[in-house]
């Protein structure tokens, strides 16, 4: 255990040399840290703790024990698994895990629970961060659920077996840094708005109104192309230009498309809501448990008083989110009563560049979506692939809700005070 190895000789005894130049990078800086006795969270005392914070059943801790012992014994393994919890929670800089390794020689069939470990060990930074900001044990609670909701991902991609895909590990740095939430249905992070759209409201009709930032390639129908698409006949170029007293810009319409038209806006008249850099609430939606409308509104009202209390000094002024939740397609694909139609007709969808796969993994739970071998299990699986074998485009879609219209949430507003008819 205490043997220091280079990354390149752990590869090497785990047959996943190949892995060197993701793994590579801080190796020396991690393993200058490597503790004696070996690392805490591999330990039962640990795992017991974490299993039960994050809201694993108690026959998950069997699992965890096992595979963990495996690993503190193994010269490569147990340096492996430091290197990855340095690099998670203790290392700066972007992180990224998709190039290492999958333990498959090394671990078999649970494999996926090396990282699972790594991710479970959030647990004491996270309760440590809520502490310090006088958060609710419950609340922190709640919030450590997440690798288990990543869990329940992987379980759907590798037919039960449980673990964390090396391709979502990353996300839970944010947890043990950032004032991210769980709270309800949802989750919330309070971060400044990182979009380049501006938003108007009227105050006297309540009208809202979302202007494209300048130089933004739609193509004819007003969605984002991603820029490896090459122009296509009827792309245009948007416009955004302020001068005293007025703002002029193309118009993006709650159904998630930007028109091909300029709309001139007296500021005696309209006011500025959102724009970049204003505090808001990034909502992130946990995998299981349903979506219902009520569940949404819910969550988003308990968001709006909590973070009003806990960090008054940051006033979010509204929810935004990014998904293939908020596509601008889906109620095309799916019928009138289904809680993701309803919910996206409640927000104001604006359109950004995503890829023809981009989200789809969480909806067949595959890296790459081959039509004709996913997964037709679900109503809303069949729907995608039907939508998808008549030849048409998938899009995901970008989300905002302000804060001052929560009140009238399930009330459809921004459909029904609009400036434009909606296409």
């Amino acid at each position: 255990m205490g043997v220091f190895l280079t990354a390149e000789a752990a590869l090497q005894i785990i047959g996943e040399v190949e892995k060197l130049p993701a793994v590579a990078p801080f190796w020396e800086e991690s393993q200058a840290t490597f503790p004696v006795g070996g690392p805490d969270f591999l330990k039962p005392v640990s795992i017991h703790e974490n299993r039960m914070w994050c809201g694993f059943d108690e026959d998950v801790e069997a699992v965890l024990t096992r595979v963990a012992a495996v690993i503190s014994e193994h010269p490569a393994l147990v340096r492996l698994a430091w290197h990855c919890w340095w690099r998670l929670y203790e290392g700066e800089g972007e992180i990224a895990f998709d190039g290492w390794p999958d333990f498959e020689t090394a671990l078999g069939q649970e494999c996926g629970v090396f990282y699972l470990l790594v991710g479970i060990a959030m647990v004491p930074r996270v309760r440590a961060l809520h502490a310090a900001w006088g958060i609710p044990e419950a609340v922190t609670r709640e919030t450590c659920q997440e690798p288990n909701a990543f869990c329940y991902n992987h379980t759907q991609m590798f037919v039960g077996r449980i673990g964390i895909a090396r391709s979502t590990l990353f996300w839970l740095r944010n947890y043990t840094r950032e004032p991210y939430f769980r709270l309800g249905r949802l989750e919330f992070w309070l971060k400044p708005f990182g979009e380049s759209i501006r938003v108007f409201r009227r105050p006297e009709g309540g009208e809202v109104i979302a202007l494209a930032a300048e130089g933004e390639r739609f193509d004819a129908q007003g969605f984002m192309p991603v820029e490896s698409v090459p122009p296509a006949e009827g792309d245009w170029v948007s416009v955004y230009n302020e001068t005293p007293g007025q703002v002029t810009g193309n118009p993006i319409l709650p159904t998630g498309r930007a028109v091909n038209t300029l709309l001139r806006l007296n500021l005696g008249e309209w006011e500025r809501v959102l724009e970049p850099g204003c505090w808001v609430l990034d909502m992130h939606i946990p995998a299981g448990g349903k979506m219902s409308p009520e569940a949404v509104r819910e969550s988003l009202m308990t968001a709006r008083e909590f973070f009003k209390k806990y960090f008054p000094d940051k006033p979010a002024v509204g929810f935004v989110c990014w998904s293939w939740i908020f596509s601008p397609v889906l109620d095309k694909i799916l019928p009138e009563e289904s809680n993701l139609v309803k919910n996206i007709r409640e927000v104001y969808l604006f359109p950004y560049a995503s890829d023809p796969q981009d989200g789809l993994g969480f909806v067949f739970y595959q890296d790459k979506i081959d039509l004709t071998t996913a997964p037709r299990k679900t109503s809303v699986q069949r729907a995608f692939l039907d939508y998808l074998l008549a030849g048409k485009i998938w899009r995901a879609g970008g989300m905002f809700y302000l804060m001052d219209d929560l009140d009238d949430y399930g009330k459809q507003v921004y459909r029904h005070k609009r400036l434009f008819t909606v296409i």
